[in-house]
This record gives C-alpha cells, sequence and structure tokens, in this order.
C-alpha cells in the first residue's frame, strides 16, 4: 500500500505565472533578503521555489597572480617583472645641490694642481719610477702587468710608456676614463699602426680585424706590441667583444699589456684560470688564432696619492646628472647591450626569435644598398615584419 504521505491531495492548487519572464525582472532590496532568510533558511525552499540566497560575484579583470602558475618559465618571469612598476624616488641630494660655475671649477684645478707639487708626493712618484726596469722584465717573460691603488696612475704609466714601451716597439694608449672609447676607437688604435692595414682581410667584422692583428705579429722581424690601458674596468670596455680581442691579443707572446684598475673589485671581473693563463705558444703565420683566452696578470701597488685632474678632462663637472640617469653615469634610455638582447631572446619564442633575425638580416641588407633608399626600404619592410608577427602571434595563441 502507498503511505498517506506520498498521496497527493487533489483538492492542491498549483500557481503558475503568467509570464515566466518576470521572474527574472524581480528586484529584492535589502529588508526583503533578510526576512526571506529568516522564513526560509538555507536549504529549504522559498515561495519562488528556489533554495537559499544567491549571491553575485564579479571575477576580477587582469592576469591571474604569479602564485597560481604550477610551472613559471623564463617567458612567465620575465615578462610578470617587466610589468611591475619600478618605483623612484625624486626626492634625492643632488636636486638639493647646484652644479659648480666656472670659476669653481677652476679654483678646484687649481687646488689639484697645487697638491701634485708637494714634496712627499714628488718623491713616491720618483719611487714608483724606480721599478720601471723590474716592470720590463716582468713583461718580457710572460706576464702582463695590471697596476691598482688610490690615486692617479695616468702620468707613470704614460712616463713608463714614453721612456720603455715606445724606443723598442708600437705602443697604442687606450684612455677607459673616456666615454668614447670602446671597440671601434680600440680597433681604430690599431688599425693605426705601420704596415697593418697592408694585409688583407680573410673575414668581415671584428673577428676578422682581430686575426689580422694577432697575425701581423707573429713575423720575428716585427716589432712587439704594447698596450696601454687606463681604466680597463671601464663600462665601454666590458662587453663580449671587447673582452674577447683584449683576452685573445694579451696571450701574444709578442704582445704586452699594461693597464691600471681603479675599482678595488677589479679582480673579480675575471675568473681565476683568466688571470694565471700563460702565452700562446709561437705559431706560424697564416694559421688559426689559439684557442686559449686570458690575461696572464702580474698585480702591482701603484698607490700615487695624486688627483684626477688628467682623468676629469674628459667630462664636464659643471653639471650633475640628471634624473633620468643611473648612477654609472650611463642614461637609461640607451642601447641595450649585448648581454641584455641575448637575455631577452632568451625568453621569447622560436617563431619571434626568427621574426627578429629575419628584420636584422634586412635592415643589414638594405643598410648595403645605401643611404638614398634606405628609409623607403625600412618602412616597407617594418610594415611587412608587423603583419607577419601578429600572424605568428595568432597562430602561437
Amino acid at each position: 500500500m502507498i503511505p498517506d504521505e506520498f498521496i497527493e491531495d487533489k483538492n492542491k492548487e498549483i500557481e503558475v505565472d503568467d509570464d515566466p519572464l518576470e521572474e527574472e525582472s524581480v528586484k529584492f532590496d535589502a529588508s526583503d533578503s533578510e526576512h526571506e532568510e529568516e522564513d526560509h533558511p538555507v536549504g529549504s525552499p522559498n515561495k519562488r521555489g528556489t533554495q537559499g540566497t544567491r549571491t553575485n560575484t564579479k571575477k576580477q579583470p587582469g592576469p591571474p597572480p604569479m602564485e597560481t602558475f604550477i610551472n613559471q618559465t623564463a617567458f612567465d618571469v620575465y615578462f610578470a617583472h617587466i610589468s611591475s612598476r619600478l618605483q623612484i624616488s625624486r626626492h634625492v641630494l643632488s636636486s638639493l645641490v647646484e652644479p659648480l660655475t666656472d670659476e669653481e671649477v677652476d679654483r678646484v684645478y687649481e687646488q689639484m694642481r697645487i697638491k701634485e707639487e708637494y714634496v712627499p708626493i714628488k718623491r713616491l712618484r720618483d719611487w714608483h719610477e724606480g721599478y720601471f726596469q723590474k716592470y720590463w722584465i716582468e713583461l718580457h717573460n710572460g706576464f702582463n702587468l695590471l697596476f691598482h691603488g688610490y690615486g692617479s696612475k695616468k702620468e707613470i704609466l704614460t712616463n713608463f710608456g714614453k721612456s720603455f714601451c715606445a724606443k723598442r716597439g708600437h705602443t697604442v694608449m687606450i684612455n677607459g676614463f673616456n666615454k668614447g672609447a670602446g671597440l671601434k676607437s680600440m680597433l681604430l688604435s690599431f688599425e693605426k699602426i705601420p704596415g697593418l692595414t697592408d694585409m688583407p682581410l680573410l673575414t668581415s667584422g671584428w673577428e676578422g680585424q682581430l686575426w689580422r692583428i694577432y697575425d701581423f705579429f707573429r713575423h720575428p722581424k716585427q716589432p712587439p706590441l704594447y698596450v696601454i690601458i687606463h681604466n680597463i674596468e671601464s663600462t665601454t670596455l666590458r662587453d663580449q667583444k671587447s673582452l674577447s680581442i683584449l683576452s685573445t691579443l694579451a696571450l701574444h707572446p709578442r704582445i704586452h699589456l699594461i693597464a691600471s684598475a681603479e675599482h678595488i673589485n677589479t679582480g673579480l671581473i675575471w675568473s681565476s684560470n683568466e688571470i694565471s693563463s700563460s702565452k700562446h705558444p709561437e705559431t706560424p703565420r697564416g694559421s688559426d688564432i689559439p684557442s686559449g683566452r686570458g690575461y696572464s696578470w702580474l698585480f702591482h701597488d701603484l698607490t700615487t696619492f695624486q688627483p684626477y685632474i688628467k682623468e676629469m678632462g674628459s667630462r664636464d663637472i659643471t653639471t650633475l646628472p640628471s634624473h633620468g640617469q643611473s648612477s654609472a653615469g650611463v642614461a637609461l634610455g640607451q642601447a641595450l647591450t649585448e648581454p641584455a638582447m641575448l637575455h631577452i631572446l632568451a625568453s621569447v619564442t622560436e617563431k619571434a626569435k626568427r621574426l627578429f633575425r629575419l628584420l636584422a638580416t634586412r635592415q643589414l641588407a638594405a643598410m648595403d644598398e645605401g643611404s638614398g633608399k634606405q628609409s623607403s626600404e625600412l618602412e616597407k619592410y617594418a610594415t611587412l615584419h608587423s603583419v607577419h608577427f601578429w600572424e605568428n602571434l595568432w597562430i602561437t595563441i
């Protein structure tokens, strides 16, 4: 038999709304919802036939936080980092300091020149120059010289180059304090050596120039080359190409490096193998450059207590660095360095890498064709690569 509670009451009437769409347009105020919650708790049917109360939560726009990624790729980490806003305070101490006037600059220079004439400083300079013969013997026994210490070392190293190096071979001087010092200026200084440009270039670019310099001094009748570098830890001499050229020429048996360092942590630039590496053996002309790279340094203390008058000659000290410059004095909006570009290329997709390579190839080809139609060709290539980039981006997504 069927229980009585399951028997429907025939007299019960079911109410049906005339318009079913009216239920969607019903609005509830706060008082009604409170009364409904009291009369109809969660889990019990209300007079509309629905259970509980509805909560309308809006989804916040924007990308999900980095904590939600299970495995963060280099692509995710890179773009999450660059999307964050860098907070820089404009309340810096340099904004409170007024630039020096021309009279104040002349007064500072005069005080520095007077300090150079102090008797103890002149005795210290003469004492360092008494070691020139020792430095000369070390250069010709398979070592390069790196001088460190407080004070300007430019005058003493220049005197060493004039009194010993220039009389017995070719001398090239590179001023790392100059902002224009770099790969191009360094190679241009080497190209001024008499007879060097008479040799043909096997390959174009700095690799071909490096091989020509290395092979030129392989000849036993050719005088040796002495390279004097002031401030070798300069940022203009620390790019990958400049380091490759210096580390290769430094191990040439007939090329000798004499350099100065101003920072206390300059020795950390090179590894222990580069510091203690030996010179290359004698190789015949026309052969490949040996694979070893390094400097074979001998460190010497060259404390002079002399002011940096000549080093400051290429800099304008009457003005202060602007707010858009870093502590090293390099503008933040300058071109990216090679390590920075390699880091960016390592974070993008393979299709983006091919597009960048294609763009660079087309630009170099347009530059070789001539400057007359360079601008129009570059505009055409830019439009073409923009279309290809977005097409490949949508395919990747």
